[in-house]
This record gives C-alpha cells, sequence and structure tokens, in this order.
C-alpha cells in the first residue's frame, strides 16, 4: 500500500483509511485532493481499490460514481486496468503461471483480489502461439519489469 500512498501524494493527493457509509469501498474528492478508503477492507483489497482510485485520478477521470454512462463505465474500466498494471508484478505473475496459472492461485500468491487476476489476463497479457507477453506498466518505471536476453 505504501507505493499506492506515495503514487497518490506525488499527484497531490491525501489518502485516508476510514470506515465509510453504507456499501461504499473508496471515494475520491478532487475538490479537496483525498482519497478515502473503507477501513474494513482487507489490507490487500485496500491497497488495490486505492490503485483503482489513483488510477481515475492518474488519467484526470471526473467524479461521476453515480453515473452509468458509456463513459462512466469506460473510465471504471481505464481504473481497473491501471490498478491490475501496477498490483501485479510481471515476472512473479509469469513464475507462479508456470507453476499454476488457477486465478485463486494466483491471486493468493500476489496478494491481489481475484477480480484484478482476470482483469490482468484480460487486458495487460497477449497470448500469441504459447508464449505471453505483458503490456509496458503506466507511468514511471512501466519497463522495469523487462529483462534482456544475449
Amino acid at each position: 500500500m505504501e507505493r499506492a500512498i506515495k503514487a497518490a501524494n506525488h499527484l497531490g493527493y491525501a489518502v485516508f483509511v476510514c470506515a465509510l457509509p453504507g456499501d461504499m469501498l473508496a471515494c475520491t474528492i478532487p475538490a479537496i485532493k483525498r482519497i478515502f478508503i473503507d477501513c474494513r477492507l482487507t489490507d490487500d483489497e485496500q491497497t488495490a481499490h486505492l490503485w483503482h482510485e489513483v488510477g481515475h485520478v492518474h488519467h484526470g477521470h471526473p467524479c461521476d460514481k453515480r453515473a452509468r454512462t458509456a463513459a462512466a463505465r469506460a473510465h471504471e474500466r481505464q481504473a481497473d486496468r491501471f490498478a491490475a498494471r501496477m498490483l501485479i508484478d510481471p515476472a512473479k505473475y509469469a513464475a507462479l503461471e508456470a507453476v499454476n496459472p488457477d486465478q485463486h492461485h494466483l491471486a493468493d500468491e500476489l496478494g491481489v483480489p481475484v477480480e484484478y487476476v482476470h482483469i490482468y489476463e484480460q487486458h495487460c497479457l497477449t497470448r500469441v502461439r504459447g508464449t505471453t507477453y505483458t503490456h509496458a506498466r503506466e507511468g514511471l518505471g512501466q519497463w522495469a519489469h523487462r529483462t534482456e536476453v544475449a
């Protein structure tokens, strides 16, 4: 979670973990540059939701959580992809997938909610003839996972 907090701070946002009303899990308020995460979530869930909210800020999405428009759904998917890329290390994913490709196993080993493993597999990987390629991460260090082969 420390990396996600630093990313939020770098974008000018403060992060607060507290009890949120009702079934709200996370909330970003751009006017006061604050991100709120529900304290009832597990550590892994808090980290995932924080990266998702940082994704909204990173991409400059308007605060439209209640909107049911196509644009709002597209913003949610984009924030999910951002979070999946930030949560999952490509090298670690590859090593774990070689042993057991089950999404629940991968989620447990990676310490992320299973829905982010699914998002990562759907949107961040390309499989061609038995070889899996990962797309670039976003932001600073996007190619840090790349290894040189002689």
